[in-house]
């Protein structure tokens, strides 16, 4: 799941600018207030998770509700091939709060999925059969089956090759932040490279071919956590304090980025749209940073954008989420406009279009054209 992988790494990058904090330097917060979120999404449905009740939902492309677990509180959750299939990750209960794989509710038009026990730590949902696994402090980050995934534990990077599991130490990966390249072909973990993230940054990637995942290269130093891939997914940006491109092959720093701080970071068409938070007397604030895909040469920087977050480039635009609405900047100069759309989270699909999530926890598919973009101020 994108927003608790995040919650993680936002801990971590929270002691990299604990020394430059104060009012109006760049932090990596993020608006507060509990609010449902988009778990994972794609042409063929989405995820949402509401914290205010722990109810995970998986939806299909139309709207219809497949399945629902209610009193649930996962560390990640990821689709399963195509959404809403899903493989959640859970936090451990304590005594007397259940197994923590959560209560089944029926399905739109559906009968209830039956209920089923076990040992908590990882939860697979196919249609509305829900089946736990062991593995208390797994968490699975890529899975394309129950055959074929990507996980770790506090010390291990575990990969399951059509059901062969290979081990290998993997340090402080209790903070792993995965991400996967744009053409889905290979992944890059990072952890930190000792107790504390000043100690810096290492990588392990994970080669993903049609016979399934295997063990990649190993990176023993990177500048900061791996945010985001390039377009062509030959370089990588990190996030935190002097954000830089690193090369995806050695993890070698090739540039670094015209930004003081990266809360977080999305490539798509448009460019690379870095996101950086900043707390201020009236809530937090956000800001996006676009960079050319190609030379990483700053196109242009939205104002300080109260209650914004979720920048991302997304088609032509770059979209983001503001007072419950759906936004979009211009490429070109950085001039933004908010929308009727509602929407307090969304996702990006290749098919050009935006998931944009409504505050009752269902998303609506909202098309993203030239259109969309606001004109140049």
């Amino acid at each position: 799941m994108r927003r608790t992988a995040r919650l993680v790494v936002t801990l971590a990058l929270a002691a990299l600018a604990a020394g430059c904090a104060g009012q109006g330097t760049p932090t990596s917060a993020e608006p507060t207030g509990p609010r449902p979120y988009l778990a994972d999404a794609d042409a063929h449905g989405y995820l949402s998770y509401d914290p205010r009740t722990q109810a995970l939902t998986g939806y299909t492309r139309d709207g219809t509700r497949r399945w629902q677990r209610e009193s649930i509180d996962p560390y990640e959750v990821h689709c399963v091939l195509t959404c809403p299939d899903a493989v959640i990750s859970l936090r451990p209960k304590a005594t007397g709060d259940g197994d923590g794989t959560g209560a089944p509710t029926p399905a739109d038009n559906a009968a209830p999925a039956a209920d089923t026990t076990g040992t908590p730590g990882v939860l697979w949902i196919t249609g509305t059969a829900a089946t736990p696994a062991g593995g208390a402090d797994t968490k699975i980050h890529w899975a394309s089956s129950r055959a074929d995934w990507i996980g770790s534990t506090p010390t291990e990077l575990l990969i399951s090759n059509r059901g062969n599991i290979t081990r290998t130490p993997l340090k402080n990966s209790a903070s792993a932040l995965f991400r996967l390249s744009p053409d889905g072909s290979s992944a890059m973990i990072s952890t930190p490279a000792g107790a504390t993230p000043e100690s810096g940054w290492s990588g392990q990637s994970v080669d993903i071919g049609k016979d399934g995942p295997g063990l990649g290269r190993s990176i023993a130093s990177i500048p900061g956590p791996i945010g985001c891939w390039s377009p062509d997914g030959s370089r990588m940006v990190t996030l935190g304090k002097n954000p830089s491109v690193v090369s995806a092959q050695d993890g070698a720093p090739e540039t670094g980025l015209a930004a003081e701080f990266a809360s977080e970071c999305s490539s798509g068409p448009s460019g690379i749209a870095v996101g950086e938070y900043r707390p201020s007397l009236d809530g937090n604030t956000g800001q996006a940073t676009l960079f050319d895909g190609n030379s990483f040469r700053r196109m242009s920087t939205s104002h300080q954008l109260a209650d914004a977050s979720g920048f991302k480039s997304a088609g032509p635009c770059v979209t983001f989420t503001q007072h419950g609405r759906v936004g979009f900047m211009n490429p070109a100069d950085g001039s933004v406009k908010s929308t009727g759309i509602q929407g307090v989270d969304t996702w990006e699909v290749a098919t050009g279009e935006l998931w944009a999530l409504h505050p009752d926890g269902r998303a609506e598919l909202v098309p993203v054209g030239p259109k969309n973009c606001p004109p140049a101020g």
